[in-house]
């Protein structure tokens, strides 16, 4: 008699959300923290639940700001980043610097980002970031470096679509 190899959990997949999903998992939630959790469906998401400093800026996602055919892939990678984090194994190649998780405000700003990306990808007819090439990465790079005054914020920027 043969049996299937058993499934090790790997603590790094994480389940597809549905809409009643919480946006941020009980693990990330700041101990103390009494700010409510957003759900998957709701169109902004607060990110206070993983703020454990009460004095500052409490981020959060305005998914209005998406446009309407690429909503739903940003969205999803926006979870997945929220709720899950990098293998440590990746991040040894990374150097010492390397972080598995951003802050709150760092996914706030890279949201931002993509979400900037997804309307320049939308202007020009594209509904899916799997349809996009080389030439429209190359394009939206080029167009957006021609705003930036620093070496330094275009490694941001590039960090962030780097993330997507």
């Amino acid at each position: 008699m043969t049996t299937g190899l058993a499934v090790e959990h790997d603590p790094y997949a994480l389940d597809m959300p549905h809409p009643d999903s919480a946006v941020v998992p009980p693990r990330w939630i700041t101990p103390g923290n009494t700010h409510p959790n957003s759900r998957y469906r709701d169109p902004v998401w607060f990110l206070g639940p993983m703020v454990g400093n009460p004095g500052i800026h409490l981020p959060k996602i305005h998914w209005a700001n998406c446009p309407e055919p690429l909503r739903d892939q940003v969205k999803l990678a926006a979870w997945t980043m929220i709720n899950g984090g990098l293998r440590p194994t990746y991040l040894q190649t990374r150097g010492a610097a390397a972080r598995g998780r951003a802050s709150a405000m760092v996914m706030q700003y890279t949201c931002g980002e993509w979400m900037r990306l997804a309307r320049w990808l939308a202007k020009r007819g594209l509904t899916s970031l799997a349809a996009c090439t080389e030439d429209e990465w190359r394009g939206y790079a080029s167009e957006r470096m021609t705003e930036v005054v620093s070496r330094s914020a275009a490694e941001i920027i590039y960090g962030r679509l780097t993330r997507l």
